[in-house]
């Protein structure tokens, strides 16, 4: 299998599955996903990074400051690495 500047390999099992781990990349793309076998199967505009899910109707319009400790939540995500300093 190759993702970016990664490739690896394993055997496939009697069962016919197989299962390869791919070190975390930095977010980025698009990249071709490709698993070579007796078959070639490519994936091509892969993108890799976070990937935030909203849902909703009436609640997407109620700002997080006024939710139930909404001033704490919004400092506590300021602080977390993963959302950055803002």
């Amino acid at each position: 299998m190759e993702l970016a500047d990664q490739t690896v390999t394993c055997i496939t099992g009697a069962d016919g599955r197989w299962q390869v781990k791919l070190r975390p990349p930095a977010a980025s793309g698009p990249h071709t996903l490709r698993i070579i076998g007796p078959q070639t199967v490519e994936f091509r505009d892969v993108l890799v990074g976070e990937v935030w899910l909203c849902g909703g109707q009436s609640n997407m319009q109620l700002r997080l400051q006024r939710a139930r400790n909404g001033e704490e939540e919004v400092r506590t995500a300021r602080k977390n690495p993963a959302c950055g300093e803002r």
